[in-house]
């Protein structure tokens, strides 16, 4: 295996490890915020749902996948050169690794479009309309979700046990 392809696996490889850590957190955040498990329940569950949601990508996320190398963001002599893939995953890799180690809030898919975008700017340049409409759906999923989770929490509220009062402080 020649030194770039080796240098380009190893980059890919570092990407997957720190994503994986910092997503395996996102599959039991609300049961670490809620105390509602112990550290090990949560830590198994983590593990289980990042598991699962790998398994699934394989299958459902050929799109993103697509997405991931760049095709028509960037023209395709870029996409397909070694060099752009290694530095879109080593930049996103020491990004998100950054944001972890800091405990601050990432989206890998947002940094690996970051780094995707950053490259193609180094390179041959970036395709507006397809960064315009990447873009257009972020601030549309924003709002959408945000209803969503409105909605279904006012549905469930009524549906919890309610705590106990706690005493006034004086």
């Amino acid at each position: 295996m020649p030194s770039h392809d080796r240098f380009l696996l190893l980059a890919v490889m570092v990407l997957a490890a720190i994503n994986g850590e910092n997503d395996n957190f996102k599959g039991a955040a609300t049961l670490y915020g809620s105390r509602t498990t112990g550290y090990w329940t949560r830590l198994i569950w983590a593990s289980m749902t990042t598991f699962a949601g790998a398994f699934a990508s394989v299958y459902l996320a050929k799109t993103l996948l697509m997405a991931f190398t760049g095709a028509g963001l960037v023209p395709a002599a870029v996409a397909t050169d070694d060099g752009f893939a290694a530095a879109v995953a080593l930049g996103a890799g020491i990004t998100v690794g950054l944001a972890a180690w800091r405990g601050l809030p990432i989206s890998t898919t947002r940094v690996v479009v970051g780094a995707l975008t950053g490259a193609g700017m180094a390179g041959r340049g970036v395709n507006r309309n397809v960064l315009g409409g990447i873009a257009f759906a972020w601030l549309v999923t924003l709002p959408v979700g945000a209803a969503f989770v409105a909605l279904i929490y006012g549905l469930l509220h009524g549906c919890r046990e309610p705590r106990p009062a706690r005493a006034c402080a004086t």
